[in-house]
């Protein structure tokens, strides 16, 4: 678990670059985890959005636990708040 990975970087047992990415990892896969609880799997359109390298990697994430999902474009969360500030008239 999370415990385990922080001793491992103070043991000085494993390098700080792997343990973020173990980090990030059991982050991603506990997000999931919650989500699948709460009907997630059962919407049936998934849109990743997001960076590519982040949204690659809850791809990877999702298709392990046979969750299929498609990546938006990466430009999607600046045209949605351009779009809510055009409906409420900040710009």
């Amino acid at each position: 678990g999370l415990f385990q990975v922080r001793a491992k970087t103070i043991l000085g047992q494993e390098p700080e670059a792997e343990t973020s990415s173990q980090v990030s990892g059991l982050l991603i896969g506990c997000e999931i985890a919650e989500a699948v609880q709460g009907g997630f799997n059962t919407i049936p359109a998934k849109l990743i959005i997001g960076d590519s390298r982040l949204s690659k990697i809850y791809h990877a994430a999702l298709s392990e636990c046979g969750i299929d999902a498609e990546y938006a474009r990466e430009d999607v969360s600046a045209y949605g708040l351009y779009r809510i500030a055009r409906y409420k008239k900040l710009l």
